[in-house]
């Protein structure tokens, strides 16, 4: 769904609905999932709710974005250090 692959590994996380991350996904996106995955349909969220959740209107970043960002950002820093100092 969410990393390209499926959640589940064997048909008995299926029925209990435990799905297994093997790739980096933030806590927020993995509560969403296990809320949508509640057993009882009453317990599953509506479609609003889904919508409102913080994952799907931006809140978490995964793991492996967050060190993107930082290296990005570690690079710019290390590349205005050159310039001000006139190694550019």
């Amino acid at each position: 769904m969410v990393c390209g692959n499926t959640p589940f590994e064997l048909d008995q996380e299926i029925v209990r609905a435990t799905p297994l991350f093997t790739h980096p996904v933030s806590e927020e996106c993995q509560a969403l999932i296990r809320w949508c995955l509640s057993f009882r349909p009453e317990d599953r969220p509506s479609l609003e709710a889904i919508l409102s959740h913080p994952w799907m209107v931006g809140g978490e970043k995964s793991g492996e974005e967050e060190e993107e960002e930082e290296e990005e950002e570690k690079e710019k820093k290390d590349h205005e250090e050159k310039k001000d100092h006139g190694s550019l």
